[in-house]
């Protein structure tokens, strides 16, 4: 290569890389405040962090989305965010409604927008952050079938399964989300015992 062509292609790698390095910081340094105070794996009413942070937190996300609306990294934190506020929410139909936020997000980011199809997703090689993204749905929605009084119907049961599986290989510790997501549903010992409202594809419904 000649040397005044191979001086041209090494500044326009230098001048990339550096047009690339500050945004990638910044990237690291949000992800790291979202993450900042959550525990190494599932959360509870103990572990989760205050609801003040929560709200501001869910107010960045929102900012960042519009820009990066397909990025399941923030996908997923959206959902423990608002896993988090249906915690410290001071009853039932108010963590419901935190709950049914998250799954919608979480499932949307799943299956990327698209209708729920469980054996499709099971046959899916999902990148990795979809993963994620499908343990966190499979937690938020376990917590709002076992809020809706053991009545949800076997489509959410199913639902909250096919996500875990999906869950489970996606990596630690959110394959343990996954995993306490669906035990949260043997726990409570669900079954069609009653009727909760329709579930929408993406679980759309309070």
């Amino acid at each position: 290569m000649p040397r005044r062509l191979l001086g041209l292609v090494l500044v326009i790698g230098v001048t990339s890389c550096a047009r690339r390095g500050p945004a990638s910081a910044a990237r690291d340094q949000q992800l790291a405040t979202l993450d900042a105070g959550w525990p190494d794996g599932p959360v509870d009413e103990a572990s989760v962090p205050e609801e003040a942070r929560l709200r501001d937190d869910l107010e960045r996300l929102a900012t960042i989305r519009i820009r990066e609306p397909t990025d399941p990294a923030w996908a997923w934190r959206e959902v423990r965010v608002l896993v988090g506020l249906g915690l410290h929410a001071p009853d039932a139909p108010t963590a419901r409604r935190w709950w049914a936020r998250a799954r919608s997000v979480g499932t949307a980011c799943t299956t990327a927008g698209l209708r729920l199809d469980l054996d499709a997703l099971r046959e899916a090689r999902l990148p990795a952050g979809r993963r994620v993204c499908a343990a966190w749905a499979a937690d938020a929605w376990s917590r709002w079938v076992a809020r809706w009084d053991h009545a949800a119907t076997a489509v959410d049961h199913e639902a909250v399964r096919g996500l875990a599986e999906v869950g489970r290989s996606a990596p630690d510790p959110h394959a343990r989300i996954a995993v306490a997501g669906e035990g949260r549903l043997d726990q409570a010992r669900l079954g069609v015992v009653g009727q909760s409202p329709p579930t929408a594809p993406g679980g759309g419904t309070d």
